[in-house]
């Protein structure tokens, strides 16, 4: 099962999946809240994990992770915390980030400053809604972002989120009680805390009812197109209600995206390898010369018992864990040879360099 890790400012959201599943529109088997603790060790995550599974019942049950992080201080923490949970076998953990398809495109200046919640909530509102499609979160930061009909990611809004101008407010201002952040009764409070909520609540429903209008008219869609919008985040429910846009609430709509993005990106990497097997070491394909000459080839997809030779065996390593670079496979044939292929992506393009590496 892959394990679905969103690492947010506040709290991590986890998320169970099976692979194996149809469903187009997938639920999380479990899904889980931790604290994001800075302080807390991989060890202690781990544990804690681990036992969040086991008393669902799904203990030792994932083979894969993927992880998006706007916490660069907790990534690292809880990929070990991951990794641990597979025992003498690492679990490997697909990262949000560069060489990760999406299956959107980033039209903004710099995409490797984008947060990975908002580029898995865009894929995930991509592959739920269709494009064009708005989507909002609402966390630490209220977020809204737009994907047009060419499925680009254009832009995005941030806000100070509800609780994070709260605190702020309270920060700056001695006389700021602290209270429970519900739907206001007026808009007109009566009270310190009855005007705080109706600021709060109210004052950022506005604000995206507001954005949602100059989001549209920025998008300049044809007359009638349909813009679906879809929110997240855990006060969505305490907002939405007082919006006037008609806007879905979705509770997993980050893990959702990390499901998503990790289906596209294992797609596309069992199609590489694919082709990396297309290679049969013998030497009607593979004309290296004992002395370790180097020879060198574009790949087409061909059959692996070409020529009646015997057929590579191939492994396939994304992150080597064998002192292979990070763009090379290992293939073992005969059990006096060993080859190695280094590939370059550029796109869809994949050039293979057949390099004989010797027993």
């Amino acid at each position: 099962m892959l394990l679905a890790i969103d690492i947010g400012n506040s709290s991590i959201s986890l998320g169970l999946f099976d692979l194996t599943a149809t469903d187009p529109r997938p639920t999380p088997a479990l899904t889980a809240k931790l604290a994001s603790a800075v302080g807390r060790t991989a060890d202690e995550y781990a544990v804690i994990i681990r036992g969040l599974l086991t008393d669902k019942g799904y203990g030792g049950a994932i083979s894969v992770a993927v992880m998006g992080s706007v916490v660069p201080q907790l990534t690292h923490t809880l990929e070990s915390a991951i990794q641990k949970l597979g025992g003498d076998t690492p679990i490997p953990v697909t990262h949000i980030g560069g060489g990760v398809r999406t299956g959107i495109s980033l039209r903004v200046d710099d995409p490797s400053a984008l947060g990975a919640d908002i580029v898995t909530n865009a894929s995930a509102a991509v592959s739920l809604y269709g494009a064009p499609v708005i989507f909002l979160d609402f966390g630490t930061a209220t977020v809204c972002g737009a994907v047009n009909m060419a499925r680009e990611l254009v832009g995005v809004s941030i806000a100070p989120g509800v609780t994070t101008a709260l605190e702020g407010l309270r920060a700056a201002a001695a006389q700021i009680p602290y209270m429970e952040l519900k739907a206001p009764d007026t808009v007109l409070g009566k009270n310190t805390a009855a005007a705080l909520r109706s600021g709060l609540v109210l004052g950022t429903a506005c604000i995206i009812d507001g954005m949602l209008d100059r989001i549209k008219a920025e998008l300049k869609l044809p007359k009638n197109a349909a813009l679906p919008m879809v929110a997240t985040g855990g006060l969505a429910e305490l907002v939405l209600p007082a919006c006037t846009h008609t806007i879905a609430n979705e509770p997993d709509l980050t893990l959702l995206g990390l499901y998503f993005i990790y289906k596209v990106t294992a797609e596309r990497e069992a199609a590489a390898a694919e082709r990396i097997a297309l290679v049969v070491c013998g030497d009607a394909l593979c004309p290296t010369t004992s002395n370790g000459k180097t020879a060198q080839r574009r790949a087409g997809i061909k059959n692996r018992a070409t020529h009646g030779v015997i057929a590579a065996t191939v492994i396939f390593f994304r992150r080597i864990r064998i002192g292979l670079a990070d763009n090379e496979c290992a293939i073992g044939a005969r059990a006096d040879e060993r080859y190695v292929i280094r590939y370059d992506r550029a796109g869809t393009e994949i050039e293979f360099r057949i390099l004989f590496v010797g027993s």
